[in-house]
């Protein structure tokens, strides 16, 4: 959890992808219970706290949560820009759809 200090930073991210199960088959990688990569040209310093939002292309919301910025890669000049985000409080949808895209993808 933070300690207050900082302010979240709100982070809307419009998917391209139609339905739940394309965002599985094309990111299902980095989505977890626990957390999500994102690639991002402009990224925030670890510890940073954010609010997220991630939606499909119709605008329907798939995750909300409050997270904070775990890590984050492609900053020396090589590799993918993006961050990772751990889940610190997420709502009983994300909850539920967190839960079905750890289940579909041990499978």
């Amino acid at each position: 959890m933070t300690d207050g200090s900082q302010t979240a930073v709100g982070l809307v991210v419009k998917l391209p992808f139609a339905t739940r199960e394309e965002v599985l088959a094309k990111y299902g990688s980095n989505i977890s219970r626990g957390g999500i990569y994102l690639r991002s040209r402009t990224v925030k310093p670890p510890g940073t706290p954010v609010t997220l939002e991630l939606r499909l292309a119709s605008g329907e919301r798939l995750i909300h949560a409050s997270a904070r910025v775990e890590f984050t890669t492609g900053q020396a000049g090589s590799g993918v820009s993006g961050m990772g985000l751990r889940f610190l409080v997420v709502d009983p949808a994300t909850q539920r759809f967190l839960e079905s895209a750890a289940s579909a993808l041990a499978n």
